[in-house]
Order: C-alpha cells, then structure tokens, then sequence
C-alpha cells in the first residue's frame, strides 16, 4: 500500500509499477560487466550476449526502469485513466519480461547439458503476463472511498 503512504503516487498501478522499476533496477546490475565478469552465463544469455552486448540489454531494461518511474507517479487529478508514461511502462517492462522469458526458454532446448531454466524462463513468462494483465487495471476512484 505504497500508494497511502507517498500521496504522489498512481495508486495501485504506480505501486506495482514502483515494484517493477526495482526489478528493472536489478536486471540492469546483472548485465553489466561486474556483474557477468567471470561469471558462466546460462546457454540462454550466452547466445544472446553473443549477438548484442549484454550492456546494451542493461540500457534496455534502464529504460524500461525510467519509464515504470516515471508511470508511477500521477501527472494528472485523476487517478482512474491510463495514460502516457504509465502504458509505457506497462508495455517496456512486459515486453522485457517476455524477451528474458523466451530466451532462458530457448536456452533450455539447446543446451546439450540437462539444466533447470525452464523454471526460470516461466518465471519471467508468468511475470510477464501478470504485467500485462496489471496494466488493464484501472485504479479506483478516490471519490469511491467510504
């Protein structure tokens, strides 16, 4: 209930998208080089890293992390509608999710070694799409309190 306690915040949406922009914030750390030096990269990473640096996915989820910021504070009165930086953000940290998701996932398949990444690849799927489905909520009406 974040959304109590910091009055500029966009409800429930701005919330979670407060919680999204953590993550963010944590996938950012992990593709950067302290975070990946000397470290195996899971079959997944390793191929994609292979065709664009993995700081450049680290500049991606960024921007997705400066977008769910900035959704998660209201610009407007109203606190029902869905607008601007916060269907962005929606959208950046879904469609990232989804990407992570369905690499681990094809990282598992080709790995020639039995590894449990499937697990994480539904991990970020199911993320993924509660993301998704979060981003078609709308938050009550602050008149509708009682």
């Amino acid at each position: 209930m974040p959304d109590r306690v910091i009055r500029r915040l966009n409800g429930p949406r701005g919330s979670f998208l407060l919680c999204m922009a953590v993550l963010c914030a944590a996938q950012v750390a992990s593709c950067l080089p302290p975070g990946t030096s000397g470290v195996v990269l899971p079959v997944g990473l390793d191929v994609l890293e292979e065709t664009v640096p993995l700081p450049v996915y680290a500049a991606l989820w960024g921007a997705a992390g400066v977008l769910c910021l900035t959704g998660a504070f209201r610009t407007r009165h109203t606190r029902r509608t869905r607008i601007g930086a916060d269907v962005a953000a929606f959208s950046a940290c879904a469609g990232m999710l989804a990407c992570w998701g369905v690499t681990y996932l094809l990282g598992w398949v080709f790995d020639d070694d039995p590894s449990r990444q499937w697990v994480i690849a539904l991990l970020y799927l199911a993320m993924a799409g509660g993301t998704a489905a979060a981003g078609r909520l709308i938050n009550p009406d602050p008149g509708d309190a009682r």
